[in-house]
């Protein structure tokens, strides 16, 4: 079986309301790393994104922070669950 290598976006920035288009998701790693993505998918406590300006990785769920993750995405406007295989994103108030 191959392990999966994490990777990582080349875009970093601490404030996640400055790098994404309102309605898009970001993602606020441990580390302070704002991943403001297109689209993702979870499977196996992984996350497989792609980002909002191109590129792409994955990324551990462990190394997520949730509590900041849902804050930032909340007051955005932008709610967002995990599911085995595929995504469900939902857009408040729209």
């Amino acid at each position: 079986m191959e392990v999966p290598q994490l990777s990582y976006a080349d875009y970093v920035s601490r404030n996640g309301s400055s790098v994404a288009s309102a309605g898009s998701p970001v993602f606020i790693l441990k580390t302070g790393t704002v991943l403001a993505v297109g689209n993702y998918q979870y499977q196996d406590g992984r996350i497989t994104y792609t980002l909002s300006h191109g590129g792409g990785g994955v990324v551990s769920t462990d190394e997520v922070d949730w509590t900041t993750t849902t804050r930032v995405n909340t007051e955005r406007g932008v709610r967002m669950t995990l599911h085995g295989g595929h995504v469900n994103l939902e857009t408040q108030g729209l």
